[in-house]
């Protein structure tokens, strides 16, 4: 079964064309480059096509940018510049979906013995 939901990323700063560039969130910066230091948000650019956005969602510029979870359920091939100088690395966005923890449902709460009150 595939995921039917979508992720946002952060701000959309340009969706003109075929390749949408985001101002990453921090959190996601540092799922797609773990062993980089910690960057606020906005600080990286991630470029990748316009295929992996969602369709409920389109990006538009100054927006946040949801990507459909089940485009990143394959190999999805993006370029992140993790400290906004123009130097693009290569990445996977499935990094995003695999790290994100699933959401349990919670646990049973647990019965407490009933004990007879005393009487005073």
């Amino acid at each position: 079964m595939k995921p039917t939901y979508d992720i946002g990323i952060g701000r959309c700063s340009d969706a003109d064309g075929e390749t949408v560039y985001v101002r990453l969130d921090a959190l996601i910066a540092k799922r797609l480059a773990p062993e980089s230091a910690w960057n606020r948000s906005g600080t990286s650019v991630l470029r990748f096509p316009r295929a992996y956005c969602s369709e409920l969602r389109p990006p538009k510029a100054g927006e946040e940018c949801y990507l459909d979870a089940a485009a990143l359920s394959r190999a999805a091939p993006a370029e992140l510049d993790l400290f906004g100088n123009e130097r693009f690395t290569n990445v996977d966005l499935r990094v995003i979906l695999t790290s994100m923890a699933p959401i349990g449902a919670a646990p049973t709460p647990a019965t407490k013995l009933s004990f007879p009150r005393r009487s005073k």
